[in-house]
């Protein structure tokens, strides 16, 4: 990654575009290209790219497009780099309501490419701002974002990672309060695979235990 882009006081903004209603129609992927153009006029831009995308700008002719504005594009990358890349950056740019939920959960501000007027579901498309494909309001959403003038994040109460612990703990209460030792026991031998064993030189079917 270019040093420029990670030195740059206004930080970089994550590229999450991978729907096929957008990657497959050029229309589309030609008007989300120029919102990205103004984006990047205003904060550099990182872009992991799946090669459907990648190939699809190729016969669009939008490759050049996104060279000449100096977006850095990298190829897909392992999930723990890619948590990396969106938990350091000022926002990100996205079509992914995946990524929008990922976004929430570690307090990054979302620029949603769902149209204004769209309703989308799930605690991460309802925080971000729908920008849709009007580059006026992609610069309006990226000021408020860089000069901290957007509404701040509110992460669900129980987006805290530790979703496991809690189910392992009310797992362990319940079998506490409801099966006692001799259940347990029975419930052991009864999950066991059986085995043959030789009886009186006859092989019998038994449970292991």
């Amino acid at each position: 990654m270019p040093d420029e882009v990670i030195a740059d006081r206004r930080g970089y903004g994550l590229v999450v575009l991978n729907k096929l209603a957008n990657v497959e129609r050029r229309d589309r992927l030609t008007s989300l290209v120029q919102v990205l153009r103004q984006a990047r006029r205003d904060l550099p831009l990182i872009w992991p790219m799946e090669r459907r995308t990648e190939q699809r700008l190729k016969d669009f002719g939008l490759s050049q497009v996104i060279a000449s504005e100096g977006v850095v594009c990298l190829p897909m990358q392992p999930h723990p780099d890619y948590v990396q890349l969106l938990s350091r950056a000022t926002c990100i740019l996205s079509d992914s309501s995946v990524a929008n939920d990922e976004a929430l959960a570690l307090s990054v501000p979302c620029l949603s490419f769902a149209d204004p007027a769209d309703r989308e579901c799930g605690a991460g498309a309802a925080a971000a701002i729908a920008v849709g494909t009007d580059p006026r309001l992609m610069t309006r959403a990226l000021w408020k974002t860089i000069y901290g003038a957007s509404a701040p994040l509110r992460v669900p109460a129980l987006w805290d990672g530790q979703a496991s612990a809690r189910i392992a703990k009310h797992a362990g209460s319940w079998m506490s309060t409801n099966l006692t030792p001799a259940h347990r026991t029975a419930k052991v031998l009864a999950a066991a695979p059986p085995v043959f064993r030789p009886a009186g030189g006859v092989y019998a079917l038994s449970r292991q235990g």
